[in-house]
């Protein structure tokens, strides 16, 4: 095969591999966004269950 001819094939996968690799980079994005929404729930749901549960200890336990 020509030097020419094979060259050009990288090349074309090359840019196959970058539109791959952009594809991947956006979905990575957005997943991150997602975690990051998803942990600020659960850190608000961890700090009200927390914050209850000293409210029913104090409360058993006389404090208030």
């Amino acid at each position: 095969m020509e030097l020419n001819v094979r060259v050009a094939k990288l090349e074309e996968k090359i840019n196959g591999f970058d539109k791959r690799l952009d594809l991947v980079e956006k979905d990575l994005r957005e997943l991150i966004k997602k975690v990051d929404g998803h942990l600020l729930i659960l850190s608000g749901m961890i700090i009200t269950v927390a914050v209850g549960l000293a409210g029913l200890l104090a409360k058993g336990f006389h404090w208030i």
